[in-house]
């Protein structure tokens, strides 16, 4: 047993400082050469390729996006079938990138914030931590003197509405909500709402992790009948990304050799990351921002200033590549992902009118034929 000189009692925080096995294999990679978003996002082409994996460069810039508004939106959660490849997709989008990963297979009888951070043990007199504990521990700069720097990494709940998501998650949500700006971050005083204090019982100051801006959450979700549906409060802090049915199965050829992995800097990532507010003045989005926002009133589920600025974000941060249409790519997206999920269980016949209205948004103002026609299709099901 470890022991403390000075009181002769364990330590018991000896398991929370052991360093989890994600975080040694990020310490063995060499840094990422400079490099710009534009061939970061390459790099992630050419993985997937690698690995025998197909997913549309649309689908890659959406979940890109999503990470990178984790100031304004706290994760992404990839929904569908199973087998759509919604596990895959962040596993080696993370490698590509040069960001750690971490799954955090949820478990259906998970029903507490323990169950994603540990809990303290009283007969063994230690905290018990999970590794995504022991991960945040080893990133936070802010309460850990040890902690590695300058360093990103992503954490995937992996099948989250095994469980009923607002009973283990909804605390920890809460915490990454509250964050300061990252501007602000270094004030203990304007993280302490986020900040995450471990149950330590005779402890004069237990331990506070602060889940930062380093940390990327995702979320995978099979639509099936043994799963749990998503709760208001995840969907509205939520970019959900929706995986179909392929329509042919693809043969899965490896195309090219698995590049070795290197280590995104914080530092590099944070400078692809834009303000919202540098689309303020641009009147392709405030002006579509207002028709969705008039759109949603007339249904009946209006939205509030929170996400109107998690939308403007998503456009701010849209990765300007070749063979994309930028803001309207983006803003087609946010329809997709941030609007029709809170549209479950609108009656069609009810808000024909409404639908209609939507359907011209998307096709006439954003020019995407695609989701116009699959919000008909879905119309035509119901």
């Amino acid at each position: 047993r470890s022991v403390d000189g000075e009181t002769g009692l364990s330590d018991p925080l000896r398991d929370l400082k052991e360093t989890p096995p994600v975080i040694d294999a990020m310490r063995r990679w060499k840094p990422a050469p400079p490099q710009n978003e534009d061939e970061a996002l390459k790099r992630v082409e050419r993985r997937l390729r690698a690995k025998g994996l197909e997913f549309p460069s649309r689908t890659l810039r959406a979940f890109h996006t999503s990470m990178k508004v984790n100031e304004t939106t706290q994760m992404a959660v990839l929904s569908g079938i199973s087998g759509t490849g919604k596990s895959q997709l962040p596993r080696q989008y993370a490698a590509g990138m040069g960001i750690g990963f971490l799954q955090v297979p949820v478990q259906p009888r998970w029903d507490s914030p323990q169950d994603l951070m540990g809990f303290y043990n009283y007969i063994e007199g230690k905290y018990r931590p999970t590794d995504m504990a022991r991960a945040l521990w080893a990133l936070d700069e802010l309460n850990n003197d040890d902690a590695e720097q300058d360093r990103m990494m992503m954490i995937l709940l992996d099948e989250m509405n095994l469980a009923r998501v607002e009973y283990y998650f909804s605390d920890f949500l809460s915490r990454l909500e509250s964050r300061p700006r990252q501007s602000d971050v270094s004030d203990a005083n304007e993280r302490k709402d986020a900040e995450i204090e471990l149950e330590i019982p005779n402890m004069e100051h237990p331990p506070r992790i602060f889940p930062g801006y380093n940390l990327l959450f995702a979320g995978t979700m099979n639509e099936d009948e043994s799963t749990q549906s998503l709760s208001d409060k995840v969907v509205d802090r939520a970019n959900i990304l929706r995986f179909a049915a392929p329509k042919k199965i693809k043969d899965g050829r490896p195309e090219g050799k698995v590049e070795d992995n290197v280590a995104l800097s914080q530092t590099t990532w944070n400078g692809w990351v834009r303000s919202s507010s540098s689309v303020d003045s641009d009147g392709r989005v405030t002006g579509r921002l207002e028709k969705m926002v008039d759109l949603m009133r007339d249904f009946k589920r209006p939205f509030g200033h929170r996400l109107g600025r998690a939308i403007m974000a998503y456009a701010a941060n849209y990765p300007n590549v070749e063979g994309g249409r930028g803001i309207d790519d983006a803003l087609s997206d946010q329809v997709e992902m941030r609007l029709l999920p809170k549209l479950r269980g609108v009656e069609v016949d009810v808000a024909g009118s409404q639908f209609s209205k939507l359907r011209e948004l998307v096709e006439k103002d954003l020019g995407d034929d695609a989701l116009s026609q699959a919000i008909e299709d879905s119309l035509s099901m119901e």
